[in-house]
């Protein structure tokens, strides 16, 4: 039986090396796969990857654009208070005022908003004109030193040093050195007037420099730095002309001297002082 068997047992024969042969093809071609698969999930991860980061950093440039045209708001109160801007230029407030501005002067101007009263000292930028708004006047300089004054109906500009531009309504004046314009609502005309003294500036320099000021003047402007109530009872004392310095002096002092060089009564009641 077992010899019979042997007869009727099929012929294999198997070809070794073919054998070989057909399993390191699929072994390769199942591992060519694994790196295809692979290498397309790695692509796919940098492309992800370069996606989030261009994201990121377009946000990033959102925000900080944002952020940088973002208004900011200065306000002295009770106080003055210096405030250095973004392209230098200097600003000093006097009480009750305040400015507003971008975080950082894009564009083909610097702007800037003023409320009450300002002196500035502007960086020189020819590219680059520095224009304040206050109300309806608009002054343009491009590097200068200038005081700008807004109080009830009327807004005054005066030159240190420089030229400015001062527009309203279409109509346009330019102011030298030593010069200053007074605008009022009420009235749409522009002229410009020699500035005697420096009265304008006193809060920055801390000094009241009269040039044949008349003593009005002086008492408004002392009225408004000390916050006192002098008053002229006598008016043919308005117009008296002064000329002198006062530097940063006790109020009872400077209305000591301005007693004696007039001969004038200084009189205290209660709040109010008066002059006669």
């Amino acid at each position: 039986i077992w010899e019979a068997s042997q007869q009727l047992a099929p012929a294999m024969k198997v070809n070794e090396e073919e054998a070989w042969q057909r399993f390191r093809k699929k072994t390769f071609d199942r591992q060519h796969k694994n790196r295809i698969v692979r290498g397309r999930f790695h692509a796919l991860k940098i492309a992800a990857t370069v996606v989030i980061c261009i994201g990121l950093a377009a946000l990033s440039y959102l925000v900080w654009d944002r952020t940088s045209q973002a208004p900011v708001t200065i306000a002295s109160n009770e106080q003055t208070a210096d405030k250095l801007l973004p392209d230098g230029s200097e600003v000093t407030l006097n009480k009750e005022s305040s400015i507003v501005y971008a975080r950082k002067f894009n564009g083909n101007s610097r702007e800037v908003k003023l409320k009450g009263e300002a002196f500035f000292k502007v960086t020189p930028d020819k590219s680059k004109p520095f224009v304040v708004e206050v109300g309806d006047v608009t002054v343009t300089v491009v590097g200068t030193s200038f005081n700008i004054r807004q109080k009830g109906d009327s807004t005054e500009v005066s030159v240190e040093s420089g030229i400015v531009k001062v527009e309203k309504n279409n109509r346009t004046i330019l102011l030298k050195r030593n010069e200053k314009v007074v605008i009022s609502k009420s009235d749409s005309t522009m002229k410009a007037n020699e500035t005697k003294g420096k009265l304008y500036n006193y809060y920055v320099t801390h000094e009241f420099v009269c040039d044949d000021t008349p003593l009005w003047k002086l008492v408004e402007v002392l009225n408004e730095a000390y916050g006192s109530h002098i008053e002229i009872a006598n008016p043919d004392l308005r117009n008296l002309p002064l000329t002198t310095t006062f530097h940063n002096e006790p109020l009872d002092h400077t209305l000591n001297i301005i007693s004696e060089t007039f001969n004038i009564t200084v009189e205290h009641h209660n709040e109010k002082i008066i002059l006669r």
